[in-house]
């Protein structure tokens, strides 16, 4: 059997040759830049130049040697300061230890571990800089190591802040320094990369979504009794074993001659189930944002309904079909903030189709709270309107939604 001929794939360069040439491209620092102070030097440098010059022509010879003297002293600081700044960056190394998942908007801890590798060289005056995208405001992310002497590390730690969800990749520090005489600021970059997931940002219900949506989401509106609980007094009963001793009703049970007990009741408010729409209804820069402002809200009334002891679930195209069952407490919020998250947005799948991800029995079940990105005349929500039993309709394009929902994100995409 003729075997195929093997393709060749790797570098024409000799390997030995290619890891270093490579390993040298990570090490080498960026072309410095000039500080203000190299700059004012360099006018003072050219200013001698010019006199030594001058003086050279009019047979000066003692201020021609005061001046080339001068010249050679202003050059060497030059000549000095890139290679001993480069130097002093070449052997460190970063770590980063953050949190893997993390809400929008929201501060969290950062810890950067700095180590220099170098065996004779310290690292002096050198500026941290952590590189994390997706910023819209100014933070400070800079941190300034006065010294770190050779084989020895240390830890910096900052508050860094995230604003744009889904999953994130930071791959680089920023270390930079202007040692030894502060005419450069020699950088280097420095990979340390770490995989983080932005949950969308979770705002605050002001006073008109509350009211909108009505006593359908407040479960002590809309409570079911449920014999059993622990949760409101309900009534009387004869006491059975098994029952719990400390409900013992003494008063009722020396009156009627034998053990009674109290009886309470938990209440149940019906679930709630999230359908987001995420069909684009243009490709502008404002569709966008209601897309965002949509994710949020869910996020928002999730987290608020989960908290008052609602089950809370979510259907959505992501683009893929997803169901999530309602269910209650705090693993249920991390499921539905991490497929907030992931969510994308398409521009195939209509509102309409919704309906279609929630099952025929949970139809009767549940109360249904439809989130739109368009106009809320563009779209036909008979079939949402015959098929479920509670329903409750927002659109972005509402006024008193988009000021309903207080976050971040609404006053930056304004």
């Amino acid at each position: 059997m003729v075997q195929p001929k093997a393709i060749r794939t790797t570098s024409p360069l000799d390997p030995t040759l290619g890891r270093w040439f490579f390993g040298l491209r990570r090490r080498v620092p960026e072309l410095p830049s000039l500080t203000w102070f190299g700059g004012v030097l360099s006018v003072v440098a050219a200013g001698v130049l010019l006199l030594a010059m001058w003086a050279h022509s009019q047979d000066l010879l003692e201020q021609v040697n005061y001046a080339y003297a001068l010249l050679a002293v202003l050059a060497a600081l030059f000549v000095v300061s890139w290679p001993v700044a480069a130097w002093s960056l070449r052997g460190l190394e970063v770590e980063r230890e953050m949190p893997h998942k993390v809400v929008a908007g929201e501060s969290f801890s950062v810890t950067l571990g700095i180590r220099n590798r170098s065996l004779i060289w310290p690292a002096v005056a050198v500026e941290l800089e952590d590189k994390l995208p997706g910023s819209l405001r100014k933070h400070a992310r800079q941190s300034l190591v006065m010294g770190l002497r050779p084989r020895r590390s240390l830890q910096v730690r900052y508050r860094g802040t995230l604003f744009r969800r889904g999953p994130t990749l930071i791959e680089r520090v920023e270390v930079r320094t202007r040692f030894p005489f502060g005419l450069f600021v020699v950088r280097r970059q420095v990979p340390a990369r770490s995989q983080v997931l932005v949950y969308p940002s979770i705002g605050e219900l002001a006073f008109e979504p509350r009211l909108e949506l009505g006593r359908s989401l407040y479960p002590e509106r809309t409570a079911r009794p449920q014999r059993g609980g622990t949760d409101e007094y309900f009534g009387v009963r004869e006491y059975r074993d098994g029952d719990e001793p400390r409900h013992i009703h003494w008063k009722v049970s020396a009156r009627r001659g034998t053990l009674a007990t109290r009886e309470y009741v938990t209440s149940r408010a019906t679930p709630l189930i999230l359908l987001l729409d995420t069909r684009l209804y243009s490709q502008n820069r404002r569709a966008v944002a209601d897309a965002e402002l949509a994710i949020s809200l869910a996020a928002t009334l999730s987290e608020f309904c989960l908290r008052q002891g609602r089950a809370v679930g979510l259907a959505a195209f992501t683009p893929v079909p997803r169901l999530i069952p309602p269910r209650h407490g705090r693993q249920q919020m991390e499921v539905l903030l991490e497929q907030l998250a992931l969510l994308r947005t398409t521009t195939r799948k209509p509102a309409a189709e919704l309906l279609g991800l929630v099952p025929q029995r949970l139809r009767s079940q549940v109360h249904a709270l439809l989130i739109l990105l368009g106009p809320l005349a563009t779209y036909r929500l008979g079939a949402f309107e015959s098929s479920l039993s509670q329903l409750t309709v927002y659109s972005m394009h509402e006024p008193q939604v988009r000021k309903g929902l207080r976050i971040w994100e609404f006053a930056d995409y304004e």
